[in-house]
C-alpha cells in the first residue's frame, strides 16, 4: 500500500493513504498543510508512521 503524509498548520502529523496525484495536488493548494512529506509504499498506517517520523528526523539532523 501506498501512503503519504503532511505536517498540518497546528504541527500534527497526518498520515493518508496515497490514491493518486490529486491528493498531493490539493495538499499543495490546502492553506493548512505546512508540509508535504513523501509517498512511502509499506503494508500499514503504523509502518508509514514510522517511516515518515524516521524521514522528518534525518531531514532535522541534516538542518544542524
Amino acid at each position: 500500500m501506498k501512503w503519504w503524509g503532511y505536517i498540518h498548520e497546528n504541527g500534527s502529523l497526518q498520515i493518508k493513504r496515497f490514491l493518486d496525484d490529486r491528493d498531493l495536488e490539493d495538499a499543495c493548494e490546502s492553506p493548512f498543510v505546512k508540509r508535504i512529506l513523501p509517498i512511502v509504499d509499506v503494508p500499514s498506517r503504523e509502518e508509514a508512521e514510522k517511516v515518515l517520523v524516521a524521514y522528518m528526523a534525518k531531514d532535522a539532523l541534516k538542518k544542524l
